[in-house]
């Protein structure tokens, strides 16, 4: 991980600012462009996002050369597509275990329309043999946080927001798993203490799962 890296610059970007970003962007991309890099992997949908797409729209909207930002989208991965192409190489446990543990997944805004990533964490979720898989209804659906939005219509998201839980709640799961930090945040802080969901990034489920223990034993 290099220690070089900023921001992304996401959050300045989509608030409408123009040179403020700027720094960071060009920062990133020269950096994560380098010839020894062969991918760049990220576990947050929005980052993932302006690397690309943003990056090359605010660069050009600037005027500048977009060469760089376009090789950087080229390597840019969401962790969950690298892992679910090699999925069937991880060690991990034969199936058989019993009183497996439901869980369900919401597509994160910046991952299923700013990048076209559905199915991979959903491979993933679903080779996980601790795990009893369950689709929600609307699952890529918002979670009504979408950055600031959730503070400047705190009504309407609060709806959203609900829908979104109900959802999850008549799925039985006892786990969410979303790829966006902005979405674990927004789901997890309106959850209810009865839920008893926990909301969690899909890989500390397969980091959980390569350990091969028992459902029994999973204390998120």
């Amino acid at each position: 991980m290099p220690s070089e890296q900023d921001c992304c610059g996401i959050a300045v970007i989509l608030s409408g600012e123009e040179d403020l970003p700027l720094k960071n962007v060009e920062k990133n991309v020269s950096m994560l462009t380098r010839a020894e890099v062969d991918a760049v992997l990220v576990d947050c949908a929005t980052c993932g996002a302006a690397f690309k797409k943003e990056y090359i729209a605010l660069l050009k909207r600037k005027g500048k050369d977009t060469t760089q930002a376009e090789i950087l989208k080229k390597r840019t991965f969401d962790v969950m597509e690298y892992i679910a192409d090699r999925i069937n190489d991880l060690p991990l446990p034969k199936d058989g275990f019993k009183n497996r543990i439901r869980i369900t997944y919401h597509d994160p805004c910046h991952l299923v329309r700013a990048q076209g990533v559905s199915e991979a964490p959903r491979k993933i979720l679903k080779a996980l043999p601790q795990f009893e898989y369950v689709e929600m209804e609307e699952a890529a659906a918002c979670c009504g946080g979408g950055g600031s939005f959730q503070f400047d219509f705190p009504g309407v998201s609060k709806g959203i927001t609900e829908k979104k839980i109900q959802h999850i709640r008549e799925t039985g799961a006892k786990v969410l798993v979303t790829g966006c930090p902005g979405c674990r945040v927004t789901i997890g802080g309106n959850m209810e203490d009865q839920d008893k969901i926990s909301v969690l990034h899909p890989l500390q489920l397969l980091d959980w799962s390569l350990s091969g223990k028992s459902p029994e034993e999973f204390k998120p």
